[in-house]
């Protein structure tokens, strides 16, 4: 059962529940859960970078954002299970291109609790929680090689945008496809 928190300013507040796991905002003190996080999830950074994750990939968390916006625009919200260890984190920027509209830069779950609707469910209430706080729309970017993803973002509902030419991501070169949800 999904509970949505009110919304305010308390970075340690927990923003929904999906029962047994709740979404919490991340700060920059919770890199080190966010590079265990990414170790976890090494493939996915293997089919991006063509590289392992680093320490700067944990940073781009709370530092990299697209012109026009900072950081405080950037929502970093960690998906933490029962015993409290991350499992799975969404890495938002709001405002960005319309001030409605939430860009999710990445989204990332563990494989040991893939397969049981937890992006899905996670994905219901972060969407819940984005309506709640006046956005529109959410979009996202996937890379063209990314069929597992893609197949992922599409059976959600979300719509292809537009496609983008391939550019170099790490060491490899990614054509991306940005797909939109109306909330």
């Amino acid at each position: 059962m999904e509970t949505i928190a009110p919304l305010g300013g308390d970075n340690a507040a927990v923003l929904f529940r999906i029962d047994p796991y709740m979404a919490k905002r991340l700060s920059q003190a919770d890199l080190g859960l966010i590079e265990t996080l990414n170790q976890q999830c090494t493939e996915f950074f293997m089919l991006q970078n063509g590289l392992p994750p680093s320490e700067a990939d944990a940073r781009e968390v709370f530092e990299k954002f697209p012109a026009g916006c900072n950081a405080e625009d950037k929502l970093a919200i960690g998906l933490f299970d029962c015993r409290d260890t991350m499992v799975g984190m969404f890495d938002i920027v709001r405002g960005y291109r319309l001030a409605t509209d939430w860009y999710v830069g990445l989204a990332l779950i563990t494989p040991d609790c893939r397969g049981n609707r937890l992006g899905t469910t996670a994905h219901q209430a972060l969407a819940e929680y984005a309506r709640r706080a006046g956005a529109e729309k959410l979009l996202i970017a996937v890379l063209k090689a990314n069929h597992r993803a893609r197949r992922f973002w599409k059976n959600l509902g979300y719509r292809k945008v537009k496609d983008y030419p391939p550019r170099q991501i790490g060491i490899r070169i990614h054509a991306l496809t940005e797909f939109e949800f109306d909330l």
